[in-house]
């Protein structure tokens, strides 16, 4: 029966054949449930036992009331069963009494086992039916439940009706194609005891979730990854028991950490760990979780230093864990406990091989060198998975990830390697163009047999009717494009790393991966047989057309805006800077034009990037994906300000000529930057005669006491020549003091670790406040002005056209109860290839003397 599902539309026409030449036979070996728009069934489900397991049983047989209806054009009753008529026949889901009285319920299920049987004249969908402990806040969301049968009915819809949820929500409904007739084999029985007992993540329906095989876990007591910081928080001990808390630098308040962290060799912290697994185990649940906060890291104090006598916290973490598992199943015989391997625990311990009974390993990441470290340990649990195929935290963000071959072999080594369970770790938020890699892998997972060319083809033609032949070819030049990988890009990157939890990542790895994939000319093929696609035919699910316009009209924006950059980068042009900013505008107005959710306006309702923020998908993404400048500066300020993104030019204004117009500054960091700098817009402007070069620097919507906090710097090499470089810093206020510098050493000759300047006690520069050329308009605005005598720099005054390089920059100092808490800083020219925040001001714009 395992490839039937391909050829129901042959099936069903070899039915009507049969019964065409051979009535008799015919009746003998089928029941015939609706012809010609007509039926004696009735579609029936259990009187009322639980309100919340009737209400999942009535949704569902009005389900198959609605796809019997629209596929052969007869409309079932649907009853309850103290209803029934009992001379008709009908289609019983759940343990009705019929199914119990025709000895069909079995004493006991599998974990989601379910099966369809025709028993005389009836059909039954069976399966258990069970909901997990009333304890949780959510127990009457269907997550919270076994529904064997209701599976069993999406089954039987996707086997005779053809009905199926290729799209998250009640528009990814897929009728089968019309039909006059629907015949069951009068023997038929199909039976499923599924090998992933449990497929979690994002929940996205319960048709969709249950019909494509992602199926809840109502038994186990999971936190979606991290035990430890679930069972001892810092709300609740931060200030009774700090020493709960791992010492880390010599502090155990570790404010500025995203993951508590914790001293793991304090008994009363085992004892907390240990409790929360009881309480879960004693809340209903068969398996609860045992895993490390995120981004670990260990406890640096004496005990934690010498807690197991060994200096590996991977192995201090096994042991320890292994301990609690043997409590666990001496005082809560019966039940499992899941350990996660994962950051530090991803290897396998070396001090033990053998787990207790009641052990199951969850691997995080899953991947053929990961399973293969385990072949020599005996895990009686099994092994269950944490995936990453799929969320917005990847380098590709919100653009596709997967391909084909890939998630297909993924789905088909889960029943190689016996894996049991599976979690999704991050959103499938592309459920149009990322449409068919999720049903592929769906199918997969439930059947490995199936052949990935006809899964394919089903679902283009299922979803796209007439103009499946071009969608094929969009999808499969998608495929080929996410085959592209850069040659340092791992596949296994260290999802606990907390430099990449805290967001502290700087490099470009997802602008370089973006344009190698969808370059400008891959971008407009793509559109080119999208839009052929869409001018062939309109019998496709509108809802999944419409998905994929929008997600690829955001891949477009997005990559082009990539691709656009880049070209900046090579040209350095006022022309391209301006193309760059335009896309990065019509990027922006893309995004906040997508619907949001009703409470929450900065969600997006989906189902596309659903549940994203929009400052997310601003920046296409989160910890490995994000946008760094200037892709992630605001787009329309930059347009209003006139802003040239790099290869800035500075020409200072001659004697007796006003001062041209200012030049804002934008953010020094490559990271998102705060509202500052739009809120509190820093520019600059020049002058020149023949004795002196004039900076003038002007910050607006200043407080008064925000001002002895502020520092001015500027950059100069004199006829361009960075040897001669020299640095100016001071405060924009009248008479302050100027520290004036030559360059020592070149951040090349620095390791790349930023300019080393000396500083000089015979050389002088001066500062004036306010600037006479740009005097404040109010009272919130400074404004001063830097002047550099051109005989400090030894030099006579340069000549006209003569270019010398040039940044300027601008900080201002946070405080808080007298500490510093932050720095707002400024930059005239950023530096678009930093190798740390020590090279940011490396880069160098041009001054062109008049």
């Amino acid at each position: 029966m395992q490839n039937r599902y391909f050829y129901a539309p042959l099936f069903l026409l070899a039915v009507l054949l049969t019964a065409a030449l051979c009535p008799a036979a015919a009746n003998d070996q089928e029941l015939l449930i609706i012809d010609a728009g007509h039926s004696e069934y009735q579609i029936v489900f259990p009187e009322r036992s639980d309100v919340l397991l009737e209400n999942f049983h009535r949704n569902t047989a009005k389900l198959i009331q609605d796809c019997l209806k629209q596929t052969y054009g007869a409309e079932l009753p649907v009853v309850q069963e103290n209803q029934r008529d009992s001379d008709r026949p009908g289609i019983y889901l759940g343990a009705c009494k019929a199914a119990i009285a025709a000895g069909l319920i079995r004493e006991k299920y599998g974990l989601w086992e379910h099966e369809i049987v025709v028993r005389g004249r009836d059909v039954f969908l069976l399966g258990e039916d069970r909901r997990a402990s009333k304890t949780e806040n959510w127990y009457n969301h269907y997550h919270y439940w076994i529904l064997g049968s209701i599976k069993a009915g999406l089954v039987f819809l996707r086997e005779f009706a053809g009905a199926e949820f290729l799209f998250p929500g009640p528009e990814g409904l897929v009728y089968g194609q019309k039909s006059p007739r629907l015949a069951v084999p009068a023997a038929y029985h199909w039976h499923r005891k599924p090998e992933l007992v449990y497929n979690i993540g994002p929940r996205q329906g319960m048709f969709y979730d249950l019909a494509n095989g992602l199926l809840p876990a109502p038994w186990y007591g999971t936190y979606g990854g991290h035990s430890h910081s679930k069972a001892v928080t810092r709300k609740l001990f931060g200030e009774s028991h700090p020493e709960y808390f791992a010492l880390l630098n010599g502090t155990r308040e570790n404010p500025s950490r995203n993951h508590d962290q914790f001293c793991l060799s304090n008994p009363e912290v085992q004892e907390l760990i240990y409790g929360d697994m009881l309480t879960r185990a004693d809340a209903g649940y068969q398996m609860v979780q045992l895993a490390q906060s995120d981004g670990f890291q260990g406890c640096e104090c004496a005990p934690c230093q010498e807690w197991f006598q060994t200096s590996a916290w991977s192995e201090k973490l096994w042991l320890l864990h292994r301990n609690l598992a043997e409590r666990f199943e001496r005082e809560r015989p019966g039940k499992q406990v899941c350990i996660i391997a994962y950051g530090p625990t991803r290897t396998p311990p070396a001090s033990f091989r053998d787990f207790p009974a009641n052990v199951v390993i969850e691997l995080a990441p899953y991947n053929d060198e990961v399973f293969q470290q385990w072949k020599d340990y005996r895990v009686p649990g099994g092994f269950v998975v944490y995936l990453y195929n799929w969320g917005w935290y990847q380098t590709e963000g919100a653009t596709p990830k997967c391909t084909f071959a890939a998630l297909a072999q993924q789905a088909r080594n889960f029943q190689r390697d016996r894996i049991i369970g599976v979690y999704r770790c991050g959103n499938e938020c592309l459920p149009g163009l990322e449409g068919p890699a999720l049903y592929l892998w769906q199918r997969l997972c439930e059947d490995p047999g199936l052949q990935e060319q006809e899964i394919l083809q089903h679902y283009y033609q299922k979803a796209f009717g007439k103009a499946a032949p071009q969608m094929a070819k969009f999808y499969q030049l998608l495929d080929q494009r996410l085959e592209l990988k850069l040659s340092t890009q791992s596949n296994h990157r260290d999802w606990n790393d907390p430099e990449l939890l805290s967001g502290k990542r700087t490099g470009y790895e997802n602008f370089q991966l973006l344009s190698l994939r969808f370059p400008d000319p891959v971008l407009a093929e793509l559109e080119a047989q999208l839009s052929a696609a869409e001018a062939a035919g309109t019998d496709g699910n509108p809802a999944i057309q419409r998905s994929i316009r929008q997600e690829f009209d955001y891949l477009q924006l997005t990559c082009g805006t990539i691709n656009a950059y880049l070209q900046l980068l090579e040209s350095g042009t006022s022309e391209d800077s301006g193309r760059l900013v335009d896309l990065m505008v019509r990027r922006t107005d893309f995004i906040q034009a997508l619907p949001g959710q009703e409470k929450k306006p900065d969600l997006i309702l989906g189902p596309s990037f659903a549940g994203m923020e929009r400052a997310v998908l601003q920046d296409n993404g989160r910890l490995s994906a994000p946008f760094r400048a200037p892709l992630c500066w605001d787009a329309h300020w930059l347009r209003d300000k006139q802003v040239k993104i790099l290869a800035r030019e500075l020409r200072p204004a001659p004697p007796g000529q006003p001062s041209p117009e200012p030049q804002y500054l934008v953010c020094e960091y490559v990271t998102r930057p705060g509202e500052y700098i739009t809120a509190r817009p820093v520019s600059i402007t020049s002058r020149c005669d023949e004795q002196n070069l004039y900076i003038s620097y002007r910050c607006e919507n200043v407080a008064p006491e925000l001002r002895k906090h502020q520092h001015i710097y500027l950059r100069l090499a004199p006829e361009g020549d960075l040897r001669r470089m020299i640095y100016i810093h001071t405060a924009p206020v009248s008479s302050a003091k100027v520290a004036f510098s030559t360059l020592s050493k070149t951040s090349e000759e620095n390791d790349h670790n930023g300019h080393v300047f000396v500083r000089k006690s015979d050389a002088w520069a001066s500062c004036q406040a306010p600037a006479p050329d740009l005097p404040p308009r109010n009272e919130q605005e400074v404004s001063a002005q830097i002047i550099i005598p051109f005989a400090v720099l030894g030099c006579p005054a340069p000549a006209a056209g003569a270019r010398w390089q040039f940044n300027a920059s601008y900080c201002l100092v946070e405080f808080s109860d007298g500490k510093v808490t932050g720095y707002q800083k400024y930059i005239w020219e950023f530096n678009p290839r930093p190798r740390s925040w020590r090279t940011y001001g490396d880069a160098m714009g041009t001054i062109i003397f008049p």
